[in-house]
């Protein structure tokens, strides 16, 4: 049986103004920069309410006030439960095969990404940036120069608008990074170069760049990459990019502040790290790894990982085309794997 037209009309009309405001609020939404990051999938209850009340105030119009004084305490219900979110710490790690990517976010501000992985790991990384409504990273760090760091970053460009691209002072001359540097270049990111010792805000985190010094004389490139840690707070997270115990040993010599809630250990190639003199001056409540592990005996990330569970830290894995979502003030995480 076909409905009347009239009768159709009647009862689809609410749902397509609704959902034409709703397209017009997206439409305005990516127009603002970070804008988007607000729009966020709506629950059950929510979405039947949003239908449900336009055509409560189609059908019984004599019943508008009732109906709009709900609606403004259903709208109160929805925003006091989304409010806390505004102001989360956010820590998102990726897997990206043999090397790292991930980023911090606070509230709905902007976002600070570390590592962007490998090309063969870019559509995951994308598409997962893209689910939690991410369209501007206002500074991006890749750590030291390894493909497996930094071959994500053609993808990045295309699909993100990146304000600053930060580069490890002292790697100017490597091969990796000259690369990098020429697509930043072709795209018009600008490019700052950090060392050791510097001290900026980032998207309402505070960076301390605590390696590489300035005349680093090693020559291996993770040995010469950045070692980043953020904070706000008491939230705070040390990231390790490249750096193992070498640079370990350099940091605690230089009595540089290395304590953090978490730590994402280094994928060194040569000296295992997470020392146990480094893992006490850290003080972690957890130890995450990414990347693929390597099985053969005595390498540099079994070593580590042994190290942090000899300590009775716990040690965290990112799962195969996975990935862990770290809320750093509530103390909690969730892991998810792509089936």
């Amino acid at each position: 049986t076909v409905l009347p037209t009239s009768f159709a009309g009647v009862v689809m009309a609410p749902a397509f103004w609704t959902a034409g405001r709703l397209l017009a609020c997206v439409d305005w939404l990516e127009r603002v920069p970070f804008g988007i990051q607000h729009v966020r999938p709506p629950a059950l209850w929510e979405l039947s309410l949003l239908y449900g009340f336009p055509l409560f105030f189609w059908l019984f119009p004599q019943q508008r006030r009732l109906c709009m004084a709900l609606g403004l305490m259903a709208l109160s219900v929805s925003g006091s439960l989304r409010l806390p979110g505004m102001f989360t710490h956010e820590w998102v790690v990726l897997d990206a095969g043999r090397g790292q990517a991930s980023w911090l976010q606070k509230g709905a501000g902007p976002v600070v990404m570390v590592d962007v992985g490998s090309c063969r790991n870019s559509y995951d990384l994308i598409r997962k940036m893209k689910s939690h409504g991410i369209d501007r990273i206002s500074h991006l760090f890749l750590t030291h120069a390894d493909s497996a760091h930094t071959d994500g970053l053609p993808e990045v460009i295309h699909s993100f608008r990146i304000d600053v691209l930060c580069l490890p002072e002292g790697n100017q001359d490597h091969p990796v990074f000259q690369e990098v540097v020429s697509l930043a270049t072709d795209n018009g990111i600008p490019i700052r170069w950090v060392s050791g010792g510097e001290t900026f805000s980032v998207s309402g985190w505070t960076c301390e760049v605590l390696a590489p010094e300035g005349s680093c004389a090693y020559r291996a490139a993770d040995t010469r990459g950045s070692v980043l840690r953020f904070s706000d707070g008491f939230e705070s997270v040390l990231i390790m990019g490249g750096a193992g115990g070498r640079v370990e040993r350099a940091l605690l010599a230089s009595g540089a502040d290395v304590s953090a809630r978490v730590l994402l250990a280094g994928h060194p190639s040569g000296t295992a790290g997470c020392l146990p003199d480094f893992l006490n001056a850290v003080q972690p409540e957890a130890v995450y790894f990414s990347g693929e592990s390597y099985q053969s005996f005595g390498s540099p990330r079994e070593t580590a990982e042994a190290r942090v569970a000899n300590a009775g830290l716990p040690v965290w894995r990112v799962p195969d085309q996975g990935g862990f979502v770290v809320s750093l003030d509530k103390h909690s995480f969730q892991s998810w794997q792509r089936r």
